[in-house]
């Protein structure tokens, strides 16, 4: 048994889904080491939930044995099947969440012996093989309705076409709010790297006052060690007395600027 005759009797098991043999999970000039191509890829034409289950397809057992890539397809589809001629591979072979179907031997028939368990997709990889359907593997049909199709063929035509229209919509839409999501997630990290850099500045200004210099853009590990060790060298310099000191002589100074500044409006105010 070929495995061309496996693929087209998953192609007939999901004659009304997308079916998209030989599925790239990206751009074609994607880095040889991250470029995957799944035997089949299926997204099932329902939104509650929005599914896609991932095929690879064995016709001997040696292939089986020595597949070391099938775990990388993972994070793109909900559920995931090996499919092979009946008994080739046993279900207690496969990881518990891994499905398994056999052909018949007449090749007319899939029987599912092992149910995938679903999981999470992987959005970002995710969408990218959603872009490659998208960009390399779908096309516009068109049509010559007035010289082709009857009346009533024609409505069907059109009706099948406003739906597929709608069906890219909605996709369309996901993909972009998936994207949105993922610019307020950058931008909130970059709000908290912006604060952290802030923080940073402060420390390295504070040190300074202490006579210590730290640039944390040109640290290394040999820098910051010099800079814990001034630190140290510090604290053991100054006792807990000095800095209930410097504390009372700070608030002291503070008052008598309070003081200098109300002396000053009264001043203004009389002349």
């Amino acid at each position: 048994m070929s495995a061309q005759i496996i693929l087209n009797a998953l192609r007939q098991k999901h004659s009304d889904d997308v079916f998209v043999s030989e599925c790239k999970n990206g751009a074609t000039y994607t880095p040889q080491e991250s470029l995957l191509m799944l035997d089949a890829w299926v997204l099932k034409k329902t939104w509650n939930p929005v599914t896609s289950i991932g095929y690879e397809v064995k016709v001997s057992r040696s292939d089986f044995k020595n597949d070391e890539k099938w775990e990388g397809y993972l994070p793109y589809c909900h559920h995931f099947y090996f499919v092979c001629p009946s008994g080739l591979i046993l279900p207690e072979e496969l990881p518990q969440n891994i499905g398994l179907m056999y052909l018949t031997k007449t090749g007319n028939k899939l029987i599912t012996k092992k149910l995938s368990v679903r999981r999470d997709v992987e959005l970002p990889r995710f969408v990218n093989l959603l872009l490659y359907v998208l960009m390399c593997r779908c096309s516009l049909r068109t049509h010559d309705a007035e010289s082709v199709y009857s009346k009533e063929d024609r409505m069907g035509a059109y009706k099948k076409e406003l739906e597929l229209a709608k069906d890219r919509k909605q996709l369309a839409s996901f993909i972009n709010n998936h994207i949105k999501d993922k610019l307020l997630e950058a931008e909130y990290k970059l709000k908290e790297v912006n604060a952290t850099k802030l923080y940073i500045s402060d420390f390295e200004k504070k040190l300074s006052t202490l006579g210590i210099v730290w640039d944390f853009d040109k640290s290394s590990w040999s820098e910051t060690r010099r800079v814990l060790d001034e630190i140290s060298l510090l604290r053991k310099n100054v006792t807990q007395e000095d800095v209930y000191t410097l504390i009372n002589v700070g608030k002291r100074i503070s008052d008598i600027g309070f003081q200098l500044e109300e002396m000053k409006k009264k001043y203004d105010k009389d002349t």
